[in-house]
């Protein structure tokens, strides 16, 4: 368990190669057949194909958490519409300049997290942490 979540999944991995279409085709079959009580996608695009899958099957998508990954613009509409619970938003810009300053403080002998702002990953001391942030419908606004 992590953060209180237990995952349990309740088929095998799929594969959906991060296409919206391909995702609803692939959990589409799932709905009705395997129980389930969310849905945890690796990116935006595969969460609305579950989502596309569930009102194909005249089920209201909030009523299953589905997440997803990017806090794309299509995902934060879903999650406006409340038809997505949450995304996470990947801060490109925090770890794009962070990856620059890592380089610099390289190259200057300096500890790699010295005036990022980030922490240095626990379990690997060679890695920078750029926190992950949740998107839900208490915080969407801030991500449009």
């Amino acid at each position: 368990a992590d953060n209180g979540i237990n995952a349990t999944p309740a088929a095998a991995d799929l594969v959906a190669d991060y296409d919206r279409a391909t995702a609803m085709d692939m959990f589409s079959p799932l709905i009705g057949t395997t129980e389930f009580d969310c849905v945890i996608a690796n990116n935006d695009a595969m969460a609305l194909g579950a989502i596309e899958a569930l009102k194909a099957k005249n089920i209201d998508p909030s009523t299953i958490p589905v997440v997803g990954i990017d806090a794309t613009a299509d995902g934060i509409q879903a999650i406006k519409d409340n038809e997505m619970a949450m995304t996470v938003y990947q801060n490109p810009y925090g770890q794009g300049s962070a990856s620059v300053k890592v380089a610099v403080n390289l190259l200057e002998g300096k500890s790699i997290e010295t005036d990022t702002g980030y922490q240095v990953d626990a379990e690997n001391k060679s890695c920078l942490w750029v926190p992950f942030e949740p998107v839900t419908k208490d915080n969407v606004a801030d991500y449009e």
